[in-house]
């Protein structure tokens, strides 16, 4: 496997005065951040077939799973590094399972990094990085059907109310306040409102930006707990309401809409990005709303059958079993920041990804369709992946290009899947690693712990807007983290950087001196090998001494050397041109050169230097610690009243990154 560098880049050999010598340091710069802002985007790399509009398929090919299946020295360079911690449920609910009459279910609250737990009537609340910090709530008198922690309408509750905690019975829904003191979480015990279930046996809740709260109905249907701290006209603070029944449902007899056969929603998905809100039903139908540019309103677009798409999927994979293609067991929102053309992934029960879009053309601002653009399969597809590949995928995860899936081969224990590229060498096309990871029994729940960084908004501007590609900031951004809950605990799932493939790939070989860390900066790319390094060569860490040490070493002895080159032939003897003669080298010139009447000497063309990888991953890495600000603003305001467009936590965290 070979990658075509775009880094090479000559200057003539000559002594640069001072001032011309910065000048061209940042040209060099502005050169090394067009690496990185040239990366391509998902659309781009899915192929034609999604800016063509007509669809495609990848992971056919041995190269869309490079790793998969082998031993030598490539594969290991290639090797997707996965760091696993488990953490067992705390004693005391082990306790209550015995308990158990009827009903029990899991899930994660990753936004204030707890995990939670319902028993029957009951709900318990603790810390899942510890097991710490334990709390429940059992004010309720019915079973617990569903649960979400959502964010408040502004205005309405105490500042200190933070979060509202969601739970739906048959009777009723309640939100209670969530507070925090210190690292300890609170809840209010009395619910500050309450809503009559009215026949409403909810399958699913979510809340979306702006305070509104989202339930899909066991008949199918997608409501709206709507509540205000004021009582309205009707004397309530809170109200149901019904997204998509017609207008005359209501004076239709309720046993009329017990003969059709109920569809229950089971997942909605709000992309905040766009203001779009995407419901999944237990058959696989797939819907559309849209929000509106406020996202203050609600609009159905379009219904999708799981039938239509697994259609539409197995006429772009054509050579795959329909099976492979279905059912559909979770939707993630593509925001925009990751991609303009592609808005939506569905995963499929035998590992498949489904990207869709909502819009017919580039220049729709407002969701008016659901179309299928390409289909990504699973590892195992290749001619030459091993038998191994995901079966019985009964739920996922997807976000910023990292899928998660959990499949039950085996009744007694799942299998995650754990597809990322953000090791991958960078190209035109989604190369991917995997690793998989054993679970104790059945995987309940999983989410991402998004992590936030003081220069992530810095970042973002920098690459217009544009999710910055995963080495362009692992020197100041941590490994990504999943959790997946089981009835065993919680298992802690981070995906390594580029950075932390390569820290594991010196400690295996036992420095820079194997073939497989060779392979590593052949398969990179050698100037992204050198910036990777240098990351670990200026580690601070003490546990990274002696890997900063191999990255040093491999800096230096797989750096490569500069290059002298010449834009003619190579320099020889004296060249003499007899009388009528003409000498011509596109090299040099773009036309004949003049006859010559008389004989003359023709000098050798000036030498230039082709930089060596060390010298552009140097550049690169630099870049990559300056972007945030080198082409942004550094004072706003009136010229007679100018102060810093940076706040001084980003201006603290940009110097940390230069001294460190």
């Amino acid at each position: 496997m070979s990658l075509v560098s775009p880094y090479q880049q000559s200057e003539t050999l000559s002594p640069h005065p001072p001032a011309e010598a910065l000048e061209l340091s940042a040209r060099h710069l502005d050169r090394m951040m067009g690496v990185d802002s040239g990366a391509a985007s998902l659309a781009e790399k899915l192929g034609g077939g999604v800016v063509g509009g007509v669809g495609g398929v990848s992971g056919l090919q041995d190269r869309d799973y490079p790793a998969v299946g082998g031993s030598g020295p490539e594969s290991l360079a290639l090797r997707q590094g996965v760091k696993v911690t488990r953490v067992p449920l705390p004693a005391e609910l082990v306790e209550h399972f015995g308990h158990m009459q009827c009903n029990c279910s899991m899930g994660l609250f990753t936004g204030v990094e707890r995990a939670w737990l319902t028993i029957d009537s009951d709900i318990y609340v603790w810390r899942y990085e510890d097991g710490g910090d334990l709390a429940y709530f059992d004010g309720l008198a019915d079973t617990i059907l569903n649960v979400a922690m959502v964010t408040p309408k502004p205005g309405i509750l105490q500042p200190h109310i933070v979060h509202l905690l969601a739970l739906s019975t048959p009777v009723e829904i309640v939100l209670l306040g969530v507070s925090f003191s210190g690292e300890e979480m609170q809840l209010v015990p009395e619910p500050l409102f309450t809503l009559p279930a009215d026949q409403l046996h909810t399958s699913c809740l979510v809340g979306g930006v702006g305070g509104r709260i989202f339930m899909g109905g066991r008949d199918g249907h997608l409501y709206e707990f709507c509540y205000q701290h004021q009582e309205g006209w009707w004397g309530k603070k809170t109200t149901k309401v019904c997204h998509t029944s017609s207008n005359l449902a209501w004076i239709l007899p309720g046993f009329l809409g017990s003969f059709a056969e109920e569809d229950p929603l089971v997942q909605i998905v709000i992309d905040n990005t766009r203001n779009i809100l995407y419901s999944r039903s237990e058959k696989g139908t797939v819907g559309v709303f849209d929000l509106g540019k406020d996202g203050q309103s609600m609009e159905r677009v379009v219904n999708i059958t799981a039938q239509k798409l697994v259609e539409e999927a197995s006429r772009l994979a054509a050579t795959v079993e329909t099976g492979n293609l279905k059912p559909i067991v979770h939707l993630a929102v593509v925001p925009v920041d990751e991609d303009q053309m592609i808005h939506l992934v569905a995963l499929t029960g035998g590992g498949a990804r489904l990207y869709l879009t909502t819009t017919t053309s580039s220049t729709d601002t407002r969701p008016n369709t659901l179309r299928l653009l390409h289909v990504r399969l699973p590892p195992g597809f290749s001619p030459s992946a091993p038998p191994q590949r995901p079966v019985k995928v009964h739920s996922g995860f997807y976000r910023s290009g990292l899928a998660l899936l959990a499949a039950s081969p085996a009744e007694a224990a799942d299998v995650l899947w754990v597809v990322w590229s953000g090791t991958m060498p960078q190209g035109n096309t989604v190369m991917e690693g995997q690793a998989t990871v054993p679970v104790e029994g059945h995987a309940w729940a999983m989410d991402e712990v998004v992590s936030t960084s003081k220069l992530d908004n810095l970042f973002l501007s920098s690459f217009s807007g544009r999710s910055a590609p995963c080495a362009a900031t692992q020197h100041c951004t941590n490994a990504r983290k999943l959790v997946v809950l089981s009835a065993q605990g919680a298992i802690m799932v981070e995906p390594g950087r580029p950075v932390d493939c390569l820290r594991q790939l010196l400690l295996d070989c036992g420095g820079p001196d194997s073939e497989a860390v060779q392979s590593y900066w052949a398969l990179q790319g050698p100037e992204q090998a050198t910036a990777t390094a240098l990351v670990l060569a200026t580690s601070q860490a003490i546990v990274d001494r002696q890997v900063a040490d191999w990255a040093t070493r491999a800096f230096i002895i797989l750096g490569g050397e500069p290059r002298l080159v010449y834009p003619g032939p190579t320099p020889g003897p004296p060249q003499y041109l007899s009388p009528g003669q003409q000498s011509f080298n596109p090299a040099i010139m773009s036309t004949p050169s003049p006859t010559y009447s008389t004989m003359g000497y023709h000098p050798a063309p000036h030498a230039e230097v082709q930089f060596s990888p060390r010298h552009n991953g140097l550049y690169l890495y630099l870049s990559r610690l300056l972007r945030p600000v080198w082409a942004a603003p550094l004072l706003s305001g009136p010229p007679d009243a100018p102060k810093s467009a940076l706040s001084l936590p980003q201006l603290s965290a940009l110097m940390s990154q230069l001294h460190d």
